[in-house]
Order: C-alpha cells, then sequence, then structure tokens
C-alpha cells in the first residue's frame, strides 16, 4: 500500500511538471521579449535625443552701417556670409561658427567701409516641433574688425545683439534650403572721437543646410 502511495505521489507530481513546462517556456518567452523591447525603445528614445548637427553655408547681402553721432545712414548694399552649425533636438537649436558682415560709414567729411569677422551664438527655435519649416532666432554676435579703410578712426570690437526669423525647407535628402533676416544692433561705440556710433541693421542671407 505505502509503494502504491508513492508511486501515485511521484506519478501526480511529475504531470503537474509536465503541464508547468509550457507556461514556464512561455513565461520566459514573454520576459526576454519584452526585455528586447524595452531595450529597443530605451535605444530609439536615446537616438531621438541624442543632438544633431547640421552646417550652414549661407550668402547674402545686408543694409548694415554705422550710425549715430558721427555718422549719417549711408543706405549701401554690402555683402555678407556665414559657416555655422546647428546642434539641437527637433526644435530647439544652438547655432555658432563664423560669420562675415560689412558696414559703412559716412557724414559730410569721412567715409569709411568695415568689414567683421563674427562668433555667433544664437537659439533657434522651430515652430513646426521638428528642424524644418519657419524659426525664430536670437541671440550674440562677438564682432572682430578684420578690415577697413580708416583704421585709426575705428575700434577693434564690437558685441552686436541680434533678432530674426527665418525658414529651412528640404530639397534633397541629406540637405534643406535656408533663408532668414536679422535686425542686428551693435552694444559699443565704433569710432573714435565724440559722440557714439553704433553698428546696426538689416542682413538678409540664403544657402544650405547640410546634416554631419
Amino acid at each position: 500500500m505505502k509503494n502504491a502511495n508513492v508511486l501515485k505521489y511521484f506519478f501526480t507530481a511529475g504531470c503537474s511538471l509536465l503541464i508547468g513546462l509550457p507556461a514556464l517556456a512561455n513565461n520566459a518567452t514573454d520576459s526576454q521579449a519584452a526585455t528586447e523591447t524595452k531595450a529597443k525603445l530605451g535605444n530609439i528614445v536615446e537616438i531621438e535625443q541624442r543632438p544633431g548637427v547640421s552646417l550652414n553655408a549661407l550668402i547674402g547681402m545686408g543694409a548694415f552701417e554705422k550710425t549715430g553721432d558721427q555718422s549719417q545712414n549711408s543706405n549701401d548694399q554690402n555683402m555678407a556670409g556665414s559657416l555655422t552649425f546647428d546642434i539641437g533636438d527637433n526644435s530647439r537649436v544652438v547655432e555658432t561658427g563664423l560669420s562675415y558682415f560689412q558696414t559703412s560709414s559716412k557724414n559730410s567729411t569721412l567715409e569709411i567701409n568695415s568689414g567683421y569677422l563674427a562668433i555667433p551664438l544664437n537659439a533657434k527655435f522651430y515652430t513646426s516641433g521638428v528642424q524644418k519649416g519657419l524659426y525664430i532666432k536670437g541671440g550674440m554676435l562677438t564682432s572682430f574688425l578684420v578690415s577697413t579703410n580708416n583704421k585709426q578712426a575705428t575700434k577693434n570690437l564690437d558685441i552686436i545683439g541680434n533678432l530674426g526669423i527665418g525658414g529651412k525647407f528640404p530639397v534633397q535628402k541629406g540637405y534643406e534650403f535656408i533663408i532668414e533676416g536679422t535686425y542686428n544692433r551693435g552694444f559699443l561705440d565704433q569710432l573714435r572721437g565724440s559722440g557714439d556710433t553704433f553698428n546696426q541693421g538689416l542682413l538678409i542671407i540664403g544657402g544650405l543646410a547640410f546634416s554631419i
């Protein structure tokens, strides 16, 4: 009788084990699949949050001049251009790199034409939530005098605030067309002598952006 009970016990335990094995296997498979899915989702989120970088090559014209006590409005059109990098996520971008612009200054006895190389530090905000379509930008340009027809009268450094709007539109895979306009106003007096004279004006530039 005891042997029969022992055999019955082992038979019942074996059946329970056989019935439970598929469930355990399914649970293990589901757990592994869930882990893999979570890892894939984590990688996708990491890729989406990783800052992207684009290279912008832009050229254009500007009505940029020195205005103030020692200058009159010149209304001259001057060359401008930039080679900058956009660094950021989908809609928020930091712009930096190098920019070049020219300014003109005139009064009854003097005309000064100057060129500046600037390091921009701007913030861009895309209205669409991604880096396409319309954006607004604002920030600062640290500008260094690189050419002038009157070095004795012109100072070498300027800090310029700028505010503008622009657009970035796909052309083909890998690059986009950019056009933007900015208003710029210097904070430092630019001419030696009495009175204050500041760089200010409107720049309109356009070109291509390349994803890197």
